[in-house]
């Protein structure tokens, strides 16, 4: 409890009576601004994260060179998937999440026969693989798995 009651003493605090005369964003900056010090008022990927961001669509890797630096294996909603951590030569810092029968498995291969979890340059970048496959019901549906292009 000690810890607490010295942040308390070091830093400034907001109010409950100004937390509630908050209305919009802007006002919650300014608050925080007048309150903290405009040099204290922080974006939060900038002094917490990595500068790794998440991929919004892996096509923007078809055929572009990265480098994976790390790995992980997480399991999740619909079983074990990998988060990689990659850079790309016009360095972008991404991180590209995949459960499938492509990049997963291709990478939980790596792994369990090297032991290693990075360090792995992708020159020809990833590959898309397009197809149709008969659901449970007997319905064909498309389906799309993205690979780690491995082509000499």
């Amino acid at each position: 409890m000690a810890a607490r009651k010295d942040v308390e003493k070091q830093f400034p605090t907001i109010s409950t009576e100004a937390l509630a005369e908050i209305k919009t964003f802007e006002e919650a900056v300014n608050l925080a601004q007048n309150v903290y010090g405009q040099e204290n008022v922080v974006v939060a990927s900038d002094v917490l994260g990595d500068g790794f961001k998440m991929l919004e669509n892996k096509d923007t890797l078809i055929g572009v060179p990265f480098f994976a630096v790390a790995w992980n294996f997480t399991m999740g909603d619909h079983g074990e998937y990998v988060a990689v951590k990659l850079i790309t030569q016009d360095n972008q810092k991404l991180i590209v999440t995949d459960g499938s029968s492509g990049i997963y498995q291709m990478l939980a291969n790596y792994s369990k026969q090297t032991g290693r979890k990075g360090g792995l340059f992708c020159r020809k970048g990833l590959r898309r693989s397009d197809y149709t496959f008969t659901d449970e019901t007997g319905k064909e549906k498309a389906a799309r798995t993205y690979y780690l292009d491995v082509s000499a």
